[in-house]
């Protein structure tokens, strides 16, 4: 314990297998922040893409079921 091994993080570069996919040795905090932002954006958006395709889809598949459950219980006769 206490030694310097070199290592910096938690993800470096391995002489066998080299670097990770996207991964830049010697990248500053600024651009650990960027990539985080980036991300970040990229996921919120395809997220509410899929959220609406999914509501957009089960919209679909039910409209029939749901319109008829609504013209019965619109369609009572008064009392």
């Amino acid at each position: 314990k206490g030694t310097d091994c070199g290592r910096v993080g938690l993800i470096t570069c391995d002489k066998n297998y080299g670097c990770p996919a996207f991964f830049q040795n010697g990248a500053t905090k600024q651009d650990d922040t960027i990539a985080g932002g980036v991300c970040l954006v990229l996921s919120l958006f395809f997220l509410l893409i899929c959220l609406m395709g999914l509501v957009n889809v089960l919209q679909r598949g039910l409209m029939g079921m749901s319109t008829r459950i609504i013209y019965k219980a619109t369609n009572v006769p008064g009392v």
